[in-house]
């Protein structure tokens, strides 16, 4: 679902709630979007929030916008 020069992941070291940040390398420069979630709430085979996730609407929608702004820069 994404392009060679755009990888997204979960950062496997979670916070004290047990949330890991969403990240993105885009032409090997790491970004973090600051976006949280729980690892249970990734989908790792399509690099999406899933939508069970407690906010999905707002977190889906800021991490849209940190993907379309990566996406822009390829």
């Amino acid at each position: 679902q994404h392009s060679m020069n755009l990888r997204i992941y979960l950062r496997k070291r979670p916070d004290s709630r047990g949330r890991c940040v969403i990240n993105f390398i885009v032409q090997n420069e790491w970004i973090s979007t600051g976006i949280k979630v729980h690892p249970d709430y990734w989908d790792e085979e399509s690099c999406t929030i899933k939508k069970s996730t407690p906010n999905y609407y707002q977190l889906n929608a800021q991490f849209g916008l940190y993907r379309s702004r990566a996406e822009m820069c390829i």
